[in-house]
């Protein structure tokens, strides 16, 4: 749930064996324009398949409650056409981002 969270998690992550991070990009400390704050991790791990063994790659996004919300509702007005939304309400959203990320501890 806090912003604490996230950086202990990616800590773990980073020392899980047969984990391979294979790239970081760091939202929180350099937000997008819209405000978007997140933790993004490309990882490698093998898994067990009936198949045989295979090493899979994925993308994690490591956020707070916050961030999550803030996500999600970012998704829904992304996927609106672009006329639907004013400049004036992409900068209110954007002033409720910072303001969310400033009640992060």
């Amino acid at each position: 749930p806090y912003l604490d969270d996230v950086y202990a998690l990616q800590k773990q992550l980073y020392a899980q064996p047969g984990l391979t991070v294979l790239w970081q990009k760091d939202y929180i400390q350099t937000p997008k324009p819209t405000g978007y704050r997140s933790l993004h991790l490309g990882v490698e791990q093998t898994i067990v398949l009936p198949q045989g063994v295979r090493r899979v790659e994925v993308e994690l996004q490591l956020r707070t409650a916050a961030m999550d919300a803030w996500a999600d509702l970012e998704h829904k007005m992304g996927y609106k056409p672009l006329g639907q939304i004013s400049p004036q309400l992409r900068d209110e959203l954007k002033r409720c981002a910072d303001a969310i990320a400033d009640w992060m501890p």
